[in-house]
């Protein structure tokens, strides 16, 4: 019960400062990834702090890799994605990717 009152005061606040969450962040790096017959993408780690999104896993080749990172840049705000060195460990037949790019959270701060 408790995780559920957090979970509204999260909503709550979210909706309060007009603010992306987390979770729609996702929601949207999903809906920008390629489909499931185009490739095999398995995202093991996803980060978002202020704007940046960090977005890392594996996927079947170099192809899938490139065609990842074209679909994400349709979803940052400059239309970069930057590549970062993966943490994650070698799998065989498999790719690993690590991208850091911005998304509008209609974050407003205070000056």
């Amino acid at each position: 019960a408790d995780n559920k009152k957090i979970f509204s005061d999260l909503k709550s606040a979210e909706s309060f400062y007009q603010m992306n969450s987390a979770l729609e962040i996702l929601k949207k790096v999903s809906d920008h990834l390629p489909s499931k017959s185009q490739a095999k993408v398995d995202i093991k780690k996803f980060e978002v702090d202020d704007q940046t999104v960090i977005v890392e896993g594996y996927v079947s080749s170099t192809i899938e890799k490139d065609v990842t990172r074209e679909l994400l840049k349709t979803l940052s705000i400059d239309g970069k994605v930057q590549t970062l060195n993966s943490s994650l460990p070698s799998i065989k037949n498999r790719f690993t990717f690590n991208f850091a790019f911005n998304v509008d959270r209609n974050i407003t701060k205070d000056k």
